[in-house]
């Protein structure tokens, strides 16, 4: 009976241990670390699904956004943001051929995959440990960073250029795509699938 009790109280002890530890190295990393205080999984909201496949129009449209169909303004972060126009004549800079105009695509595996604006790289924001190295090899010398996630009411592209400022990356640039993959796909611009970098 006492091995049983000592087993028990050891297994607390080195819980308790392993806990504090934990804490303590996650409070004194400056690259990756857990913010735990973050809601890293969003509910999702009536009326929304948990995977929407993109969806590509048969015919082009405009490149010109039509107003009526704007969702209400997001909260203000203090983001510099662009329209999709700008977003296509920062897409078609040279610059963004070699990554100095960086597209970030903020969605998980299964949308970037599905599709994403051609020479995006992905760093999905609930899993940015895995793409962390990839993202600062890029973001730490582009002159412009451009973050985009779905559109409409979603707020993936809101927390990656959060995560990008809280990495050291200048607030100046880094751009958020508020349209996002809806304004892109909806206007026929270019895509591509499968993984890209």
């Amino acid at each position: 009976m006492h091995v049983v009790i000592r087993t028990i109280a050891e297994f607390i002890s080195i819980s308790i241990l392993a806990l504090i530890l934990a804490f303590a190295a996650n409070a004194v990393r400056t690259k990756g670390s857990i913010d735990l205080y973050k809601v890293y999984f969003p509910p999702i909201r009536s009326g929304e699904t948990a995977v929407e496949e993109p969806t590509r129009p048969s015919v082009p449209i405009s490149v010109k956004e039509d107003p009526s169909e704007k969702d209400p303004p997001k909260k203000d972060f203090g983001f510099q943001t662009v329209t999709l126009e700008q977003a296509v004549e920062i897409h078609n800079d040279p610059m963004a051929e070699i990554k100095v105009y960086l597209f970030v695509d903020a969605r998980d595996d299964k949308h970037y995959e599905a599709g994403h604006i051609s020479g995006a790289i992905q760093a999905d924001h609930y899993q940015l440990d895995l793409y962390l190295d990839n993202l600062m090899q890029y973001a730490e010398a582009a002159e412009k960073i451009i973050v985009y996630c779905n559109g409409g009411n979603c707020e993936d592209s809101i927390y990656m250029c959060q995560d990008l400022e809280g990495m050291g990356i200048a607030k100046k640039k880094i751009y958020l795509f508020d349209g996002g993959w809806e304004a892109w796909t909806k206007n026929n611009m270019p895509i591509e699938t499968g993984r890209s970098e």
